[in-house]
């Protein structure tokens, strides 16, 4: 007689055996048949990406991604879900850096991150746009695009900005406009 743990009990090994199953009869046969599945432009794709630059010992800046994409031949990962930290950028601190999507090219050492790029400095500065290039040789962040800065009691829109983050040193190319805010007082 069949009670209704030994049913339960055997629904869920038959389960169990089913799933096994299903994996193991479309699994590839061979490395080979993995690597054909892959774009045939992508030489290396890794899920969860994390890449740390060091300078003398200490950690410059990290690079996170749910997907990376690398290409051998240009030197290039495309990545997805983007999350860039550059460590102490003198008087900004601390920057984070989130998008949808980007390139990281090894060659040039820069990082471009697209779709919905958020930008937020450790004193609270926050940088919305949809595209923007880390050069990390000069230590610029760069963008093309149109874009919005607010910082404390202040807000300023233009299109392409360039952000030297050595001197601190921030250029707007057309179409600036500022408003400033007083701060409220607590």
């Amino acid at each position: 007689m069949l009670t209704v743990r030994r049913a339960l009990a055997i629904i869920i090994l038959l389960a169990v055996v089913a799933v096994v199953a299903g994996i193991w009869l479309n699994r590839p046969d061979t490395p080979q048949q993995l690597l054909d599945q892959l774009p045939a432009d992508v030489d290396l794709a890794l899920q969860e990406l994390h890449y740390t630059q060091n300078e003398n010992g200490r950690a410059v800046w990290s690079l996170d991604a749910t997907q990376a994409e690398y290409q051998r031949e240009s030197g290039v990962a495309r990545l997805e879900n983007v999350a860039l930290v550059l460590y102490q950028e003198r008087e900004f601190g601390q920057v984070e850096l989130t998008a949808r999507r980007g390139h990281f090219d090894q060659q040039a050492n820069e990082i471009e991150a697209r779709g919905d790029v958020v930008l937020v400095s450790e004193r609270g500065d926050r940088l919305y746009t949809d595209r923007l290039r880390y050069d990390a040789n000069r230590k610029q962040i760069s963008t093309a695009d149109a874009f919005r800065y607010l910082s404390s009691g202040s807000e300023l829109t233009g299109v392409g900005l360039q952000i030297d983050l050595v001197s601190g040193r921030m250029t707007v190319e057309n179409d600036v406009r500022a408003r400033f805010v007083p701060e409220m007082e607590p």
